[in-house]
């Protein structure tokens, strides 16, 4: 699964690996140039479902084996991270271009002993300037 997909360029390349990926955004707009970038690059195995993360996971009636996400500067809200740890993913991959939000959604992931944080990259996207992004990997505890 793709949480926050915005138009897609994160789940294009998840579904050159995947069965299927479900593609979840908030905006109407995005979704339809995400559905139109599925389009053009032959990824018939995507489905967008439009609206907001914390609703929309809830009512998946699919098994999510690994799940992406790439939240707002903001990060994620409480109950998105809620939703979404019921998905019960083996794997969850978590993109963040903000230090402290990332810190606050994956100790909310741990909370309880969910999942556990196995491995963190640092990624230079922008050369000569302070911002970095971070790829989190967390594993679902048995």
């Amino acid at each position: 699964g793709d949480a926050y997909a915005g138009i897609g360029m994160l789940t294009a390349r998840l579904a050159e690996r995947a069965v299927g990926v479900i593609a979840v955004e908030e905006s109407p707009y995005a979704v339809r140039l995400g559905e139109l970038n599925m389009q053009l690059n032959g990824c018939g195995n995507v489905h967008y479902r439009r609206g907001r993360v914390e609703d929309t996971v809830r009512h998946l009636d699919e098994s999510v084996d690994v799940l992406v996400l790439d939240p707002p500067r903001a990060g994620c809200a409480e109950a998105a991270v809620e939703a979404m740890a019921t998905l019960r993913a083996e794997r969850i991959v978590y993109i963040s271009c903000d230090p402290s939000t990332l810190a606050r959604d994956v100790s909310r992931f741990c909370t309880a002993g969910r999942y556990t944080l196995v491995e963190v990259a640092l990624v230079d996207m922008f050369p000569q300037t302070y911002h970095i992004e971070a790829v989190v990997k967390l594993e679902r505890n048995a």
